[in-house]
Formats: C-alpha cells, sequence, structure tokens
C-alpha cells in the first residue's frame, strides 16, 4: 500500500528541519560562527603551557656626586667663618685674603649666599677684621662670632653679633682670654661652649646676659684641637698636646670637669702624629649612630662612646698623605672631605666620602683645588665650598657645589 503523499511531504520536511537546528547547535557548541569555523585543537598542546617570568627591571645606577660651579664672593678670602642660617642662606664673614705673617690682610667683610639664586651679595661688615674665627648660630638666629687673628696678627678675645634682621653686626661682651682656631658649640639650653683655642679655660657665652663665664679647664694645653658634642651631653676634645702628641679626654659641662681618656692611634697614625704632633687629629665629625670620626692625617679613627673605645676603619687616601681636608655629615650619613694638602704641602682638588657600612671611597675632583676653605651643608642636601687657598698664596672669591 503506498503512503499518502502528503504525509510523505510533511514528514521530509519535518526532517529536513531538524537536521538544520542540530547543524546550527553543533556550531554554536563549538564556539564558532557560521562564517568562521571552529578552529582544531593541537594534539601535542600541553594542557598547562609554562608561563615565561616577568624579567626584573634592571636597578638605576646611583647617581655619582659631582662638584659644580657657583656664583663667586665678592671678596677673596681664606680661614673665613660659614655659618648657616635660619632662612636657609649661608653667612661668609672674615678671613683673609692672602697667606702673609702677620696677618695684616684679615678682612671685616662679609656676605650673604642665597641657594635659591647662587649668588652672594654683600652685608654688614664686622666690627672687627679677623680670621679663624668661631662662629654659632643661636637659638634666636643670631650668629655669636668670637676670636681669631687680628690684622695685626693678635689674637683676639673679643666677640660680636650678626643680626639677619638688619645685617648688621653690633659688639658683645669679650671672652676671659683670647683664642683663636678655638672650638665652639650650642649647648642644649642654648648658650655656647668654647674651648681651647690657645688657653686651657673654659667658659660658657650666655645670650640672654650677652657675658662669658668660667666654665672649668681642661686637663690638657692643645696646639691644635677638634671638640665635638656628644649625645650623651658630654665633649669629646681630642688634639694635639703641645710637645707630646695626639691627646684626648672628655669636659663635662655640666661640672666643668674633664676625664682623660686614651687616644688609642693605630701604629702608622700614631708614628705620623709623632713627627708632625701639631697636627693631629685634624677633624671631628659626629656620625648619626653617635660615633665620632676622626681625621689623623691619612688615617680614620672613630671614637664610641658607648664602649669608651677608639677603632681604625680605614684611610682617607693612598699612597700620599691627604691632610687638613673639610668634613660634612651628610644627611644619608655619610662625611664628605674635600680639599686641604698633600704630603707635600701642595693644595688638591681631591674629595671622597666616607660610609659607615663600606668604608672611604675617592669622588670628584673639586673644580679648585683648595685649602683653608668652608664647607656648609645647604638644606637641600649639597654642600656649599667657597674660597680657600691654593698655591700662590692668595685667596679665591670663587665657589662651587658638591651635588649628592
Amino acid at each position: 500500500m503506498r503512503a499518502s503523499p502528503g504525509v510523505d511531504q510533511g514528514s521530509r520536511s519535518t526532517g529536513l528541519a531538524f537536521a538544520a537546528l542540530a547543524l546550527i547547535l553543533a556550531v554554536v557548541g563549538c564556539g564558532g560562527s557560521p562564517a568562521s569555523p571552529s578552529p582544531s585543537l593541537s594534539q601535542t598542546a600541553s594542557p598547562n603551557p609554562t608561563v615565561a617570568p616577568t624579567p626584573s627591571p634592571t636597578p638605576s645606577p646611583m647617581p655619582t656626586p659631582t662638584f659644580v660651579a657657583t656664583g663667586s664672593m665678592h671678596v677673596a678670602r681664606m680661614d673665613a667663618t660659614a655659618t648657616l642660617l635660619q632662612d636657609g642662606k649661608v653667612l661668609i664673614a672674615g678671613g683673609a685674603d692672602m697667606q702673609v705673617v702677620p696677618y695684616d690682610e684679615v678682612v671685616s667683610s662679609a656676605e650673604l649666599y642665597d641657594p635659591s639664586t647662587g649668588k652672594f651679595t654683600p652685608t654688614g661688615s664686622m666690627r672687627t677684621a679677623r680670621s679663624n674665627a668661631t662662629a654659632t648660630l643661636l637659638a634666636d638666629g643670631r650668629v655669636l662670632i668670637a676670636g681669631g687673628y687680628g690684622s695685626s696678627g693678635n689674637v683676639l678675645a673679643s666677640a660680636e653679633l650678626y643680626d639677619p634682621t638688619t645685617g648688621k653686626f653690633t659688639p658683645t661682651e669679650s671672652m676671659s682670654v683670647a683664642r683663636v682656631d678655638a672650638s665652639a658649640m650650642l649647648l642644649p639650653d642654648g648658650r655656647v661652649l668654647m674651648l681651647n683655642g690657645g688657653d686651657s679655660r673654659a667658659e660658657v657665652y650666655d645670650p640672654a646676659t650677652g657675658k662669658f663665664t668660667r666654665d672649668g679647664s681642661l686637663l690638657n694645653f692643645y696646639d691644635s684641637s677638634a671638640a665635638t658634642f656628644l649625645p650623651n651631653g658630654k665633649v669629646l676634645v681630642a688634639g694635639a698636646v703641645a710637645l707630646i702628641g695626639p691627646g684626648a679626654e672628655l669636659y663635662d659641662p655640666a661640672n666643668g670637669k674633664s676625664a682623660s681618656i686614651s687616644l688609642d692611634l693605630p701604629s702608622g697614625a700614631a708614628a705620623a702624629a709623632r713627627n708632625d704632633y701639631d697636627e693631629a687629629p685634624e677633624t671631628a665629625t659626629l656620625l648619626k649612630d653617635g660615633r665620632v670620626l676622626l681625621c689623623v692625617f691619612d688615617y680614620l679613627v672613630t671614637y664610641d662612646p658607648l664602649t669608651d673605645s677608639f677603632m681604625q676603619p680605614g684611610s682617607i687616601s693612598a699612597p700620599a698623605q691627604w691632610n687638613l681636608p673639610t668634613t660634612t655629615l651628610l644627611p644619608d650619613g655619610q662625611v664628605l672631605f674635600a680639599g686641604g694638602r698633600d704630603s707635600s704641602g701642595a693644595a688638591v682638588r681631591s674629595a671622597g666620602l666616607y660610609d659607615p657600612a663600606s668604608g672611604f671611597h675617592m669622588i670628584g675632583p673639586m673644580i679648585e683645588a683648595r685649602s683653608d676653605q668652608t664647607a656648609t651643608l645647604l638644606p637641600d642636601g649639597t654642600v656649599l665650598i667657597a674660597g680657600g687657598i691654593g698655591d700662590e698664596q692668595e685667596a679665591f672669591s670663587s665657589a662651587e657645589l658638591l651635588r649628592p
């Protein structure tokens, strides 16, 4: 019996519809589209492909400290004072414009360095021409300048005050003794302690009264010395004891008494100091960890007040001696050594950094070979080096900046 033609036609149409629907579902199920066939998977592909690690960035090299020129002073000067004021400017005062004896070229002029412009501008002159004086920033912003050589080579006891608000110097009471190349340090109570400078007696200046008063005495008479105010309130005094050699003691401003300590120098430094006892130790710098870094010719020695002991962490140059640099503690804890003289007495362009963690390494050099210059840390971390003298015995007016 033959099937009905109508029924046969409907079945055929229904079958075709189901086939088309199945094809569409298959294509959609594979994520493809009718116009783009589904990609085939490789039979050899790893089910968990390895992802290549991202390479670490190469660390940027540390910047190399460099010296760059800045504006020159209006007056050439060596052995001047340099004081960072509360407004960020630097007061440069006094000094001598030539290395002569007697010091008849001592100057009374002063000028201000402005880091924002890189220029020096004159300010009021001191009442007395002086070089090798001390300069101390007081809590009220004034600057106490005391002692030094006068214009005829005499050692001065006089003192004066610079007021940044007026740009003028005014006299204050004189010290009880004349001093040159003395040590002056601001005490926590705002007074100023004066030590050494040709006398073993100590005295204190009180800004409230404008007077100096006796405060005790050191055990030794030093031809040259450096004094450092320690975190424990005492003062480390280290220097060349007259006709003996290197020595050290701890002075207590609270009671005016001093206690001797043994300056245990390494053999090389001790031998050098015996040959030239009036020049050692040369500088003292308080480190951030409370120790004191001493420079004895080209040897470095640290004093630790916690253990009351000395040790040698290295030297500042080899093979020649490098004497009488300026030392400046930088914000990162390193100490800048700059200028001075070599073993033959010639001024040097040498500069270096002492890192308490890794020791000493050379940088620079400076633009000018100079000694007897000033070095002042500026608020932005740069160091202003100004004036000084070279090998021609005439002072410089030029200045330069160390940019760490």
